[in-house]
C-alpha cells in the first residue's frame, strides 16, 4: 500500500512571492475548491445587487434628470446573466447607443450637459464594474467545471485495490 499525502496547498501567488495591492487583496489566493466556492457565491450575491442597482439608477435618472430629454436609460441583459448594464435607448425603444446621448448632450443648455456627462461617466463606472464581476464568475466556474473534471477523472481511472488494474475490479 502506498501512502498517499496531501500536497501542501499554496496559493500561485504565494509560489512566486506576489503581494497584490490591497484593493485586489482576497482575490486571487485560493487553496482549495472550498475557498472557490465561496468566492463564487459572493460573485452571484454581487451580480444580483448590481441588478437591483442598475434598475434604481435607471430608474432615478428617468424619473428626474431625463425626463425632459428624448433619452433614457434602461438596463440591458446578456444571456445567462444575472447583473445588467445601462444602455441609452430613445423613449419609444427603437434605437440604442451612444449617437443618442451624443444628440442629447449637443442640443442641451450647458448645466443639462454637466447633468449628462456626469450620468455617462457613471454609467460607464457602472458597466465596467459589471464586467469585471460578470467576467469574474465566468472564469471561476469554468475554473470550478476543471476541478470537477480532474476530480471525476480521478474516481473512474482509480486503481482497484484488489487487482491493480486500472478503472475494474477483479472479477473472477
Amino acid at each position: 500500500m502506498v501512502a498517499t499525502r496531501k500536497r501542501d496547498r499554496r496559493s500561485a501567488l504565494d509560489v512566486y512571492g506576489f503581494a497584490p495591492e490591497g484593493y485586489a487583496k482576497g482575490l486571487l489566493p485560493f487553496k482549495g475548491k472550498g475557498e472557490l466556492l465561496r468566492f463564487r457565491d459572493e460573485l452571484e450575491l454581487v451580480q444580483l445587487k448590481l441588478r437591483q442597482q442598475a434598475i434604481d439608477l435607471a430608474n432615478a435618472y428617468n424619473q428626474e434628470l431625463l425626463k425632459n430629454t428624448g433619452i433614457v436609460l434602461r438596463p440591458h441583459w446578456r444571456k445567462n446573466e444575472i447583473a445588467c448594464s445601462l444602455r441609452w435607448r430613445d423613449r419609444h425603444q427603437h434605437r440604442m447607443g451612444l449617437r443618442l446621448w451624443e444628440a442629447t448632450v449637443a442640443q442641451a443648455g450647458p448645466g443639462m450637459r454637466e447633468a449628462l456627462v456626469d450620468m455617462e461617466v457613471e454609467r460607464c463606472l457602472f458597466n465596467g464594474a459589471v464586467s469585471v464581476v460578470s467576467r469574474q464568475l465566468w472564469r471561476v466556474r469554468r475554473v470550478l467545471a476543471d476541478i470537477e473534471h480532474a476530480e471525476s477523472y480521478l474516481l473512474a481511472n482509480s486503481r482497484d485495490k484488489n487487482t491493480g488494474n486500472i478503472g475494474e475490479s477483479d472479477t473472477r
